[in-house]
């Protein structure tokens, strides 16, 4: 019997990333699931919907995109960029990412002290990763008699979310995607 080789031509690359798609569904996705959320989660308590790995909502649009995939005519690519960005949109406003990822970058300025140096790492933050006023910082754990600042907290929200699809995007791009 005569062995049959099969050859694939590896030469083709896959069509790039139609970047403005993947975002612009993601945009929409991060929006309703938040809502979702922050009723879920974060006023009822009652549920932790978003704090799996990978998160559930996330795998539900995976799920419902799926069947539609044709129609949109999203390559493996742009379900993959849609993936990891559907899961940093959402880290933050989870149960767990409100705990933590807003504390984490708060505290460098809120617990400095001479011993500790934290003062040190805080001016090495970028000033569009969190706000630098002190009374802003000393608000978040001690309150702010039920005021949000977001005219100080809305930007650093969106430019920290943008930067991590950037790194996201970069990394696809030198893989090959």
């Amino acid at each position: 019997m005569a062995s049959q080789v099969i050859s694939a031509d590896l030469t083709t690359t896959p069509a790039p990333v139609r970047w403005h798609r993947v975002v612009g569904l993601g945009v929409l996705f991060a929006v309703a699931v938040n809502f979702w959320v922050l009723h879920s989660e974060l006023r009822t308590g009652a549920s932790n919907i978003a704090g799996g790995n990978p998160p559930v909502p996330v795998l539900l649009a995976l799920t419902l995109l799926l069947p539609l995939r044709r129609w949109l005519k999203f390559s493996d690519a742009e379900l993959l960029a849609f993936y990891i960005f559907a899961c940093f949109a959402l880290l933050p406003t989870t149960f767990g990412g409100v705990r933590s990822f807003f504390p984490s970058l708060t505290t460098p300025l809120y617990y400095a002290t001479p011993d500790n140096r934290l003062k040190e790492f805080w001016v090495l933050l970028p000033d569009w990763w969190v706000p630098k006023d002190s009374a802003i910082i000393k608000g978040f754990f001690e309150g702010m008699d039920g005021r949000i600042p977001w005219d100080e907290w809305l930007f650093p929200f969106c430019a920290g979310r943008f930067s991590l699809l950037g790194c996201g995007q970069s990394a696809m791009e030198r893989r090959g995607f």
